[in-house]
């Protein structure tokens, strides 16, 4: 659509491999931007994605879209809850007994809560088939958001939203640190 447009987008993308009971439920996250630079006249273009569109691009996958947020922050915490952290939270285990683990989770579906019995190899074995492979990437970004367009283009995209660009503090050398 990007080309079709003349404007360069930008997108990410997360991999989940798992589901709220642990089990193998591979899926992605695509967060694209309501529009693109247009790289001839260095504005800021908007542009929408309509869903019936998309589906026939991508007719052998389901797609959903969620609901439009305000803030794209809102995105960013919601994406990195599934990237930061463990694929179930502690507060979900119920209680250990004699080689079985109880979980405790909610059905969307059912819309009800329930618990799971597990037995402890085989909770060892949802959790270890969750953990990627040495230095296998979980997010992947695309259009100016790459590493290969990412220095060129952010500053013309803060530009033509007119957007303060946010200096890194300088990081303490040793000597400050020891201080």
């Amino acid at each position: 659509m990007g080309q079709k447009l003349d404007i360069e987008i930008g997108l990410f993308v997360t991999l989940h491999t798992y589901g709220r009971q642990l089990n193998q439920h591979s899926h992605i996250h695509l967060s694209v931007t309501h529009g693109g630079l247009c790289l001839k006249h260095n504005v800021w273009r908007p542009a929408y994605f309509k869903k019936k569109i998309v589906e026939r691009y991508w007719r052998r996958w389901k797609i959903h879209f969620a609901k439009k947020t305000k803030h794209a922050q809102q995105n960013i915490n919601y994406l990195n809850r599934y990237l930061k952290r463990s694929p179930i939270a502690a507060s979900k285990l119920r209680h250990y007994t004699g080689g079985a683990v109880f979980h405790h989770d909610y059905g969307y579906r059912t819309q009800q809560h329930r618990t799971q019995r597990l037995s402890q190899e085989a909770m060892l074995w949802r959790y270890i088939s969750h953990i990627p492979s040495r230095h296998f990437k979980m997010v992947r970004y695309y259009g100016f958001l790459s590493n290969r367009k990412r220095g060129e283009l952010l500053p013309k995209i803060y530009a033509a939203l007119e957007m303060e660009v946010k200096i890194k503090p300088t990081k303490p050398g040793y000597a400050a640190l020891m201080k």
